[in-house]
């Protein structure tokens, strides 16, 4: 996905043309348009969890594949400013949807902003963000450890129909694959194992990352105690590899 990955690329190249071949799919299927990124980038959206209990989240955005070497940081930095937020439960997370995500990447919002403790913020990274470039969030990942993709993950899957599941995976990591493999990855688990059948690939997927298994817990249980409103948590125990 971007320079990050190393010796992963082989990976991160097969797995988005596998989201790329799912969403022509789809769309042939049900004779819907795909909507691509405006500038050619990616989808993003960011959150992250105050220390005051509130989760607060950024508007959808578009940007390059490298920008979880930045937007983290950006975010936090916002955040902190605009609201008078002194720490943070976790370190800023933001997910990548791919050029392909924009309707993947609203549901996401929509979810977050069923929360009884969400705030949207409307933050979308404009390119220039001299308080970020400056001084980098101390609870956004370093430089050191996004060179090292040392990430641990935590993904969901919430689908809006029936009893309205909310699958909510173990964490996954330390890791250097990208977002996209392990989100592809945990979706076919919970496919298989809950019997979804014609809903297997409905509803909304969402894996963001942590720098530390400490933080990565820490968000694994908030998802396990606030599922968006009206939905049914299901801990899968899922982790990548098994």
């Amino acid at each position: 996905m971007n320079s990050r990955t190393g010796s992963n690329g082989s990976t991160e190249r097969h797995a988005r043309f596998l989201l790329v071949a799912a969403a022509s799919l789809c769309s042939f299927l049900l004779g819907t348009p795909i909507a691509h990124a405006d500038n050619g980038g990616s989808y993003w959206v960011c959150r992250v969890t105050g220390a005051d209990g509130k989760d607060y989240n950024s508007d959808i955005f578009t940007g390059p594949d490298s920008g979880f070497s930045s937007f983290p940081a950006a975010f936090g930095q916002f955040v902190k400013a605009k609201y008078d937020v002194k720490a943070f439960q976790g370190s800023p997370t933001c997910t990548d949807y791919g050029v392909l995500g924009q309707a993947q990447a609203h549901d996401a919002l929509k979810g977050y902003a069923s929360y009884g403790t969400a705030v949207m913020t409307g933050w979308k990274f404009a390119g220039a963000e001299p308080a970020a470039a400056a001084q980098p969030s101390a609870a956004a990942p370093s430089a050191t450890q996004a060179a090292t993709n040392e990430l641990y993950y935590v993904c969901t899957l919430s689908i809006g129909l029936g009893a309205k599941p909310y699958y909510v995976s173990d964490v996954s990591g330390p890791t250097q694959l990208p977002p996209p493999a392990i989100t592809l990855a945990f979706r076919k688990y919970v496919a298989a194992k809950y019997n979804l059948g014609p809903l297997s690939t409905a509803g909304s997927e969402n894996c963001p990352y942590q720098s530390s298994a400490a933080d990565a817990q820490k968000l694994k249980q908030r998802e396990l105690a606030t599922a968006p409103a009206g939905y049914q948590i299901i801990d899968t125990g899922w982790k990548y590899g098994q």
